[in-house]
């Protein structure tokens, strides 16, 4: 199974983040460097890199939780074949605890499971999708518009497996610093 991070070379911090998450992800664990100032060309060399086999994504600010690995394998192997949401900071979180959600809903792509028999219809979807004009990232927005058009749903991971960093975003500057999961458990 593929453990796949992506990162911004050009931030020293974030590439620096970005080699220590490969280290406490393990042998194996691969960066995707972004070489065009731009998520989603990016996202797409980590799946053609992904192929057809399981991965786990990253970005360059996630924090793993204690015993990341364990937890993860245990998500995986109680919900075989499912795409899987490793971070959120939904309110509800708090109340309804992990969850099947509708595909239309997948955001933030800090850390999240894609078995390999859907990478590359993904990556076929991604070559053809259309994002707005003069926007930058939008990877999560993609994902949302494959799952829904599919009809396909993920399960949601709380507690998160995975913090967001506090720090700024490098897709766009107006978003909040502060972008963390409600649940999390270090």
């Amino acid at each position: 199974m593929r453990r796949i991070v992506c990162s911004v070379p050009w931030n020293a911090p974030r590439a620096a983040d970005a080699l220590d998450l490969a280290v406490r992800l393990g042998d194996g664990a691969e960066i995707i460097w972004d070489d065009d100032h731009d998520a989603y060309p990016t996202f797409l060399r980590a799946l053609e890199l992904q192929r057809d086999e399981d991965a786990w994504h990253f970005q360059d600010d996630a924090v793993l939780t204690s015993r990341w690995h364990e937890k993860a394998a245990w998500e995986l192997q109680t919900h075989r074949g499912a795409i899987v949401q490793g971070f959120s900071r939904r309110k509800d979180d708090l109340t309804k605890g992990s969850r099947w959600m509708r595909g239309s809903g997948f955001n933030y792509g800090v850390c999240w499971f894609l078995p390999g028999i859907y990478a590359p219809e993904l990556l076929a979807w991604a070559k053809e999708w259309q994002r707005p004009d003069g926007v930058r990232g939008w990877v999560d927005q993609m994902v949302a518009d494959w799952m829904s058009v599919w009809c396909l749903r993920y399960w949601l991971v709380v507690p998160s497996l995975a913090q967001h960093k506090e720090g700024p975003s490098m897709i766009d500057p107006r978003r909040a610093r502060s972008r963390q999961s409600r649940t999390f458990v270090a």
